[in-house]
């Protein structure tokens, strides 16, 4: 039902599409995102990957984090010149520059670092840039050009560990985009009733959906049982910054409430002419 009424629960099959969705972090900015959708499956996914391989340029690492100096070469390595999408597209005709594979080589080691990964996974841009490009080449190399010479060379390295590890950085943002973007619809938009051609809930009841929704989120689910099979996470502390974000919005929702229960003006005015009619 949630689903039904709020487009930004929308999810699109296109995995370029989704990568660009979060790029660009929220349902309004809608404008970018209805240009896109005219695009074909292709160019779409084109640009989503630039847009990934720029922002991994403009990364800048922390020289005193040794962690982070190896990101950041290794980055270099894959998108300068465009050296990882080349080898990605053109497959077998591309000549792999070494370089290449051995930068992304060390970008899946430090993935599975364990050290590394619980003390940044949820704070640190490098990892968050890692995962990006280790997800462009399982999306656009080993789920559908498993030949690439690139892929051929490294698709051992890409075991439950980093696919797992993967879907736990989606899911988070997955679920933290839900969280911002239903607080700025509260924040902007609410109620539904006052939209034209809307299905006409009342604001406590619109109140009450959103309310059962954000306590009872697929997505929430899905990253709690994930984060339950990374034995080496500390499952309170990962999900304390999801239940904080629940109780921001929970906030909102109550001040809405609140708004939205008390008596109109108007209404309060009938009530006292009724009472001196008496």
């Amino acid at each position: 039902m949630f689903q039904f009424f709020y487009p930004f629960r929308e999810v699109d099959e296109n995995k370029g599409f989704q990568s660009l969705k979060f790029a660009l972090k929220s349902y309004y900015q809608s404008p970018f995102l209805n240009i896109l959708k005219v695009l074909g499956d292709l160019s779409n996914r084109r640009f989503a990957e630039s847009l990934i391989v720029y922002q991994s340029l403009k990364f800048k690492a922390d020289i005193r984090d040794p962690f982070e100096n190896v990101v950041k070469k290794a980055v270099d390595c894959l998108c300068q010149n465009n050296g990882l999408l080349k080898a990605l597209e053109e497959g077998e005709e591309y000549q792999l520059d070494k370089s290449v594979e051995k930068g992304l080589i060390d970008l899946i080691k430090i993935f599975k670092d364990d050290v590394i990964w619980t003390q940044n996974w949820r704070k640190n841009e490098a990892i968050m840039i890692t995962g990006k490009i280790l997800e462009l080449v399982v999306e656009h190399g080993l789920k559908n050009a498993p030949s690439t010479t690139i892929i051929t060379s490294v698709a051992p390295m890409f075991d439950d560990a980093v696919i797992i590890r993967l879907k736990l950085l989606n899911l988070r943002n997955h679920v933290l985009l839900e969280l911002k973007n239903i607080h700025h619809y509260l924040e902007t938009e609410f109620p539904l009733s006052k939209g034209v051609g809307r299905e006409r809930i009342s604001p406590l009841e619109e109140l009450n959906l959103i309310g059962n929704h954000i306590r009872e989120s697929p997505l929430q689910l899905q990253y709690r049982e994930t984060i339950s099979k990374i034995k080496i996470l500390d499952e309170k502390a990962c999900t304390r910054e999801m239940e904080d974000q629940v109780q921001f919005v929970g906030k909102e929702i109550e001040k809405l409430r609140k708004l939205y229960s008390e008596p109109k003006p108007s209404a309060l005015k009938n009530m006292c002419f009724g009472f001196n009619m008496k």
